[in-house]
């Protein structure tokens, strides 16, 4: 777990290079431990979500794609909804790189929306489109949100934070 921290902490400050081995070195300490076959099942699907998290920052959209499309392919067989939120925000963030906001906003809208990081991806979307009176409110919803001990809003929020003052003086 502490590599997978690491790796994305490394991500978030755009340090691919680092971050990537972090996210393997996980993986593989995990697949050599003594887990259950099912737990180690689930961080392979995982592996997946954050590989094409970084080849969707390389601009690698492909690779990010098909990917993507495994994740999706897991998670359906498994039932399982939280890696199918996974492969929503994938399909978002892919969207978004390709400029197309329709589409990530409803990949967004099915993934997990008490992501607060979700919720920023969306006001970005809406502010691409030109749409600030969205932008600012799924803003605001970032910064207010309501969540306790999360790395992911520990995050966001500052980005959020500083994105809404930008969007209220326009």
């Amino acid at each position: 777990g502490d590599y997978e921290i690491k790796g994305r902490i490394l991500q978030e400050l755009g340090r691919l290079d680092e971050a990537e081995p972090n996210f393997l070195l996980s993986q593989e300490i995990i697949q050599q431990s003594n887990l259950s076959a099912e737990f180690k099942a689930n961080v392979k699907t995982i592996a997946l979500y954050h590989s094409a998290r970084i080849n969707i920052e390389r601009n690698k959209l492909p690779e990010a794609r098909s990917k993507t499309e495994e994740l999706g392919r897991q998670a359906e067989s498994k039932k399982n909804r939280f890696q199918t939120w996974l492969y929503h925000e994938l399909l978002g963030l892919i969207a978004m790189k390709e400029k197309n906001y329709d589409e990530a906003l409803g990949e967004y809208r099915r993934a997990n929306l008490q992501e607060p990081y979700n919720l920023y991806r969306m006001s970005i979307a809406y502010q691409a489109k030109g749409d600030l009176t969205q932008a600012i409110k799924f803003c605001e919803r970032v910064v207010n949100h309501n969540t306790l001990n999360s790395m992911s809003y520990s995050f966001v929020r500052h980005k959020a934070r500083a994105l809404l003052e930008q969007m209220r003086k326009q």
